[in-house]
């Protein structure tokens, strides 16, 4: 399978517990609505963005979140276990979709440069799946969402499968 990672184990108990505390079960943790999940495609859903794509901040990279550092803790450390290299974030979000009639997200790939896709799920929702294309068409992996499980692949096509009830939370991160 073209170098996709899936991972349950690289997040600590005291990282589950800051996801659960700080992000999960805390009324104040931010949310943002925007009008597009994939540019164009109409499709409205929550995000809070930790560091902006490189478009919407220029060549400066500015933490846009308290949870920065510690998002950016899961993503050393799941580059650490599996040897893989970076040295340029593009973008750190945290996205929460819920239930569209679209149901499947729009195939695409995040940046149009070359990167690197770490997806950690924060939810239990099986029925929405990421699924990651070779190229548009031909499917290679369905990876279900199964809450601190972490999907990495490199510079492929993939798309969201919307709940059917309840949401889906991920942490998500671009880089090179």
């Amino acid at each position: 399978m073209k170098n996709i990672i899936t991972d349950n184990d690289f997040l600590s108990e005291e990282d589950k517990e800051n996801i659960e505390t700080h992000i999960l079960n805390n009324g104040n943790f931010s949310w943002y609505l925007n009008n597009n999940c994939v540019e164009g495609d109409g499709v409205k859903f929550l995000y809070h963005v930790a560091i902006k794509r490189p478009e919407d901040r220029g060549d400066e990279i500015v933490y846009n979140s308290v949870f920065t550092e510690m998002f950016l803790s899961f993503l050393h450390k799941f580059c650490k276990k599996h040897s893989i290299k970076y040295n340029q974030i593009m973008r750190c979000c945290v996205n929460l979709t819920f239930f569209d009639k679209i149901r499947k997200g729009v195939i695409h790939k995040d940046h149009t440069k070359k990167h690197k896709v770490l997806i950690i799920y924060l939810d239990d929702n099986k029925d929405c799946p990421t699924d990651i294309f070779d190229n548009k068409k031909k499917l290679i992996a369905s990876i279900p969402a199964i809450k601190f499980t972490a999907v990495y692949f490199e510079n492929l096509y993939h798309r969201v499968t919307y709940p059917k009830k309840g949401i889906r939370r991920i942490l998500i991160f671009t880089f090179k």
